[in-house]
C-alpha cells in the first residue's frame, strides 16, 4: 500500500483573508462614515468661501434689508438653516452596512438657489460643492482599501 500526504501551506490564511473579505463586503460601515464626515466637510468649506467667491452678489436693495434683518450674515446664511441642512448640523443621511443616502429635510427651497429662480429674480448659487463629483474617485479607493483591508 502507497500512502500519499498532500500538505498545502497557507491554505486557512488564505481562506481566513477571503472570509475577512467577505464581511468587509457585507459591512462599508466604516467607510461609509468617512465618506459622510468628507461630504459635509466639503459642504461647509464651500459655504464658508460662499461657493468659492462664486455665488452672484445680494442685489442693492435685498443687501439692505438684509443688512439691517441679519446684519454680518455671509450669503445663503439668513437663518442658518440651509447651511447647517448641508454641513450635517444635525447629520441627515441614512447609513445601513451596504449603503449611504444623504438629504436635505428642513429646506426644500435650496433647489432655488441650487438652479436659480428668474421668476422671483432669484440668481443661481450653487449650493452643492462642484467637487463633490472630483471625490468619486476617492471614495472609490477608500471603499476599495477596506475590502481589501487596508
Amino acid at each position: 500500500m502507497i500512502s500519499f500526504t498532500l500538505t498545502l501551506k497557507g491554505v486557512s490564511t488564505v481562506l481566513n483573508w477571503k472570509v475577512k473579505q467577505v464581511k468587509r463586503l457585507t459591512n462599508l460601515t466604516v467607510p461609509l462614515k468617512q465618506i459622510a464626515k468628507e461630504w459635509y466637510a466639503l459642504e461647509q468649506q464651500w459655504f464658508n468661501s460662499e461657493g468659492g467667491g462664486r455665488w452672484v452678489p445680494l442685489s442693492p436693495s435685498y443687501a439692505a434689508y438684509k443688512a439691517t434683518a441679519a446684519p454680518g450674515k455671509p450669503l445663503l446664511r439668513f437663518t442658518d438653516k440651509m447651511y447647517k441642512e448641508f454641513t450635517g448640523q444635525p447629520g441627515h443621511y441614512d447609513l445601513t452596512s451596504t449603503s449611504l443616502q444623504i438629504y436635505v429635510l428642513g429646506v426644500p427651497y435650496w433647489v432655488e438657489h441650487e438652479d436659480g429662480f428668474p421668476a422671483t429674480h432669484l440668481p443661481q448659487r450653487k449650493v452643492i460643492a462642484p467637487w463633490m463629483t472630483d471625490k468619486i474617485d476617492s471614495w472609490h479607493l477608500l471603499i476599495s482599501r477596506h475590502l481589501v483591508g487596508r
